[in-house]
């Protein structure tokens, strides 16, 4: 093919070849990240929903840290009973990438010290306790946006934070997401009685999923709107 007054144009190669060196993975390194200047805190203990947050935002580039209690977190244990790797649950290693690990015990002042050091570096800090418990602890987002005005704080929890449900403390159970949605009930058929039609838990845990695409979206919108993507001087 040649264009009037000008050499021979060299045909794009075919799509197989353009994909295969535009995707390959021996060069993931060389492409920028969108979030790659990002510091994100993962406080989430035994919160499944946290987890998985921490790690779409891990894949998009952000730095994430993720602090455990002294004992580790539960959800290292998650997983089918019969099927571990080193010791740790399938579960929590499906989702537990793009991040590095350290112990910080927030029950202590000397932890809570240190958390609010992070914390003024810091560009997000998921949690994923009871309401108030963070507060209680001086280290909740009324304590921390002093000390860091451009800290996004994802707080996750089923019951809210404020409002008639908030001050139930028991821990998050994927059965009762799923009820309190409606999506169980969705799975069955209204008005029939029989077994295989009645309301039924989905098989996998979609409710932490769910929470975490949307906690995502709502932290990218708020990353958004405090005005761009440059975090506090580290």
């Amino acid at each position: 093919m040649t264009a009037p007054g000008a050499g021979a144009v060299e045909p794009p190669p075919p799509w197989r070849e353009w994909i295969r060196q535009a995707e390959a993975p021996a060069r993931v390194s060389e492409k920028p990240e969108a979030l790659d200047d990002l510091l994100v805190l993962d406080c989430s203990v035994g919160h499944y929903g946290g987890h998985v947050l921490a790690g779409f935002l891990g894949e998009l580039g952000a730095e994430v840290v993720k602090l455990e209690p002294p004992e580790g977190d539960p959800a290292r244990a998650w997983g089918p009973v019969d099927a571990t790797a080193n010791g740790l649950g399938l579960a929590f290693l499906a989702e537990g990438r793009n991040r590095s690990y350290a112990t910080l015990d927030l029950t202590r002042p000397e932890g809570q010290a240190l958390l609010r050091q992070l914390a003024a570096r810091a560009d997000v800090l998921i949690e994923g306790f009871p309401a108030g418990q963070m507060d209680a602890w001086g280290i909740g987002y009324r304590q921390l946006q002093p000390v860091n005005p451009r800290l996004v704080y994802v707080a996750l929890s089923t019951h809210g934070q404020f409002g008639p449900r908030a001050a139930q403390t028991g821990p998050e159970y994927d059965l009762i997401d799923q009820a309190l949605s409606g999506l169980a009930f969705l799975t069955g058929e209204p008005g029939d009685d029989r077994p295989e039609a009645r309301p039924t838990r989905v098989g996998s845990w979609i409710s932490a999923y769910a929470q975490a695409a949307w906690a995502g979206a709502a932290t990218l919108a708020a990353l958004h709107w405090r005005g761009g993507r440059a975090g506090p001087a580290r």
